[in-house]
């Protein structure tokens, strides 16, 4: 097997270890998952009228994802929450999931606050922190292996959050995606091939050193992929990306692409093998309208959950590689970490 990208390689800007995170994605989502289902056999198999899921950044995408994923599939009402308080509607037959991978996130303590005042169930996703502390009396935890940046502990808040949502009767069956995780991740054990679409959209991104990159989800679930993507190049490359989903996408973020040519800019697809034949055709209209180089991202697993966890795969190996590509140090955060220094000051 040819590798162009070596882990000695990687290393060199890589300190943090992030590409190790992706690697070993699949293999700490599964022990998540198990972990989890295993606390949740002894909870009471509820029924929730509607769920509310609180969180932010790193670990509400995964909220994102299951959303998205459960939407056609489940008709249960879900929401995703970012922000302090809790939306109008939130009453005590809401069940409310709040996601904190530190346990200190002030807008997702202020959700949990704010529902615990108004008499809802909550159930909390996380390490530790003043969350586990508040929700200690109630015995609703489901603990998260400690040790990671939020971004890089995805596979087991997603997975810890979809065991959550099968035990209150959501149609998950997690098998299949943790599979082609581990297997996603053991292709990676001794580098990165030359094939692989990862380390082709870095490259793309890469060549493009003037060009804006705007990442265009095509319906269904891709809404998910997308956030997660833009948010992996921010952190990740430290390249400042923005993203849109059609069919919306075509009633506004056309005009500009299509006609504002003194900002250079190139688009990265997510397209799914099940999207509508409209939408497909559509789509096709739209970025030929658009007129901009397009590297099109296209998971292939057959199924559906699979294919969300592909997609996630594939755009952060590539967040991580493109970092490599302008050897930057893809941990590090340090204007996020200052605006929090700056907030507890006040």
């Amino acid at each position: 097997m040819s590798t162009v990208v070596s882990l000695q390689e990687l290393e060199g800007c890589d300190p943090g270890g992030m590409f190790g995170c992706v690697a070993a994605w699949g293999q700490r989502a599964a022990v998540a998952d198990a972990r989890a289902r295993e606390a949740l056999a002894a909870w009471a198999h509820d029924r929730p009228d509607s769920i509310l899921i609180a969180g932010m950044g790193g670990s509400a995408i995964s909220a994102d994802v299951a959303s998205e994923f459960l939407a056609g599939r489940w008709g249960v009402r879900m929401a995703v929450h970012r922000g302090p308080g809790l939306p109008a509607w939130v009453d005590a037959r809401t069940h409310v999931v709040a996601l904190s991978y530190s346990g200190d996130t002030g807008e997702t303590l202020s959700a949990v606050d704010e529902a615990l005042a108004r008499g809802c169930p909550v159930v909390g996703l996380t390490c530790g922190g003043q969350l586990a502390r508040r929700l200690a009396a109630t015995g609703r935890i489901l603990t998260l292996e400690p040790g990671w940046q939020p971004r890089a502990a995805m596979g087991e808040i997603l997975f810890s959050l979809l065991a959550l949502l099968a035990h209150w009767g959501a149609p998950v069956d997690p098998g299949p995606a943790l599979a082609h995780a581990a297997a996603f991740g053991d292709a990676l054990a001794d580098g990165v091939r030359d094939d692989h679409p990862a380390l082709g959209l870095a490259r793309f991104l890469s060549a493009s050193t003037d060009a804006w990159p705007v990442v265009v989800g095509v319906g269904g679930t891709t809404g998910a992929l997308v956030a997660r993507l833009r948010g992996q190049l921010a952190e990740n490359a430290k390249c400042l990306a923005t993203s849109t989903v059609l069919p919306e996408g075509t009633h506004n973020d056309l005009v500009s692409l299509a006609l504002d040519r003194d900002r250079a800019a190139v688009l990265v697809a997510y397209r799914d093998p099940e999207e509508a034949a409209w939408l497909a055709l559509q789509a096709d209209a739209a970025l030929a309208v658009a007129d901009r180089p397009v590297f099109t991202v296209r998971p292939t697993h057959p199924d559906p959950l699979a294919r969300l966890v592909e997609g996630v795969l594939i755009g952060d190996l590539a967040s991580v590689l493109l970092a490599w590509l302008r050897r930057v140090d893809p941990s590090p955060i340090a204007p996020i970490v200052a605006l929090k220094s700056r907030m507890q000051a006040l």
